[in-house]
């Protein structure tokens, strides 16, 4: 009881899933970039060196799955993460259902959903998500959402309260002024009455 499971929509603190990745991925490809002299976004075996020191040329030709010579972000991943990565996407603004579709087609999975009142993002829009668009993570990560409930002054007046009472009182001004006016109306017809019977 209480337990928040994977893709459960809760009010209160977000609280991560199993399996919620640190930076290693990101870091390692990172490190890639800086040691890729040349820029071509791959390594050779040389460049290989300075991020894996102590590799020999057959731990390198057998992290080179396709033979080209070289070494690919993939590659260098695939080695890391046997189970493979993927790309986070960016479901920063979409609908929560358009969210989750997007995070489950990239490999990844939906973790606990926080929801929040904001007054610039409307509702059951994404506010921001736990992983950073763009980070390379293992598959089956999880990735937790903030989603907006709209403005807060939305939520008083599903109830029939007033953010300030000032649209209460308006309300019952008008009810009294038609109340008065019809009593008005009641005994100038009820002495007419009286006049003709006379």
């Amino acid at each position: 009881e209480g337990e928040v499971v994977e893709g459960e929509v809760v009010e209160g603190e977000v609280v991560e899933g199993e399996g919620e990745p640190g930076d290693v991925a990101q870091d390692i490809l990172d490190q890639f970039d800086q040691t890729d002299n040349d820029g071509d976004g791959a390594l050779t075996y040389g460049e290989v060196q300075a991020l894996l020191q102590g590799l020999s040329q057959s731990q390198f030709d057998g992290l080179d799955s396709n033979g080209d010579g070289v070494l690919s972000k993939e590659e260098l991943l695939a080695a890391i993460y046997p189970g493979g990565v993927s790309e986070v996407p960016d479901v920063v603004g979409m609908v929560y259902t358009d969210a989750f579709a997007a995070i489950l087609n990239a490999g990844l999975k939906v973790g606990s959903v926080n929801l929040e009142f904001s007054d610039t993002v409307p509702e059951e829009q994404i506010i921001s998500q736990s992983l950073a668009a763009g980070t390379f993570v293992p598959l089956n990560t999880g990735v937790s959402l903030v989603q907006s409930k709209g403005p807060e002054y939305q939520d008083k007046s599903r109830c029939g309260c007033s953010c300030n009472g000032t649209e209460s009182e308006d309300a019952k001004e008008l009810i009294q002024k038609v109340i008065s006016d019809w009593l008005l109306v009641g005994v100038a017809m009820l002495g007419l009455c009286c006049w003709k019977a006379l």
